[in-house]
């Protein structure tokens, strides 16, 4: 096992079960509660634990024995604080893009609604509405780009912080490093674009003879 593998358990030692004296195997099955590690080709779970338990049964019926776990199983229960821990922060995660998305689109919606006047005028003047949906939306995409640039930035400089933590990827994975902020940045397009398609909308005249 990897020194930086995420399972840390107590100190523990094996003993081949042939290079321990009888009398010291009884001694510690009476003291302690030791686990038998038992390698078989059987796939059969059930069948090896009943062999184990009738050929346990013929040599010390006094003996319990009980707990039978497979090594998958263990895995599993190892792993378990990790998978949560995952699991909460890639919740954690998405309610922060979810929080993200909803501020970029107040911030461009909210931009609609105080520039409708301007926009009324520009489109009676001539301007199309095209050339306002691009001009309000490239304000939103600045923003988005330009939180994209400063957090990719830090999170180069955390990941030298954060090396020891990250198991079973490369400290700078170019696939996690292209997929998240495109991830970003598809989410915060369509949350920059849906607010301008509410240009499409307006109506100069009426939006003229409101103001």
């Amino acid at each position: 096992m990897e020194e930086d593998a995420p399972i840390s358990t107590e100190p523990v030692f094996y003993i081949p079960v042939k290079q321990v004296a009888q009398g010291l195997a009884n001694g510690a099955h009476i003291w302690f509660q030791p686990s038998w590690i038992v390698r078989t080709h059987n796939s059969d779970s059930a069948a090896t634990i009943r062999h184990m338990q009738e050929a346990m049964a013929k040599v010390a019926p006094d003996l319990p024995f009980s707990g039978f776990y497979s090594m998958d199983q263990l895995l599993r229960e190892q792993l378990q604080q990790q998978r949560i821990e995952v699991l909460l922060l890639a919740t954690l995660a998405g309610l922060a893009l979810l929080l993200s998305a909803v501020g970029i689109y107040a911030l461009v919606s909210n931009s609609v609604v105080q520039r409708r006047r301007e926009i009324g005028i520009r489109i009676v003047l001539g301007s199309t509405t095209q050339r306002a949906m691009l001009d309000i939306g490239s304000s939103g995409a600045v923003a988005m780009f330009a939180g994209l640039a400063a957090g990719m930035a830090l999170s180069f400089g955390a990941l030298r912080v954060l090396s020891s933590q990250i198991f079973g990827v490369q400290v700078y994975d170019p696939v996690t490093l292209v997929t998240v902020p495109l991830l970003l940045a598809i989410v915060g397009g369509v949350a920059v674009c849906l607010p301008t398609l509410r240009i499409g909308r307006l109506d100069p005249g009426e939006t003229l003879r409101s103001e």
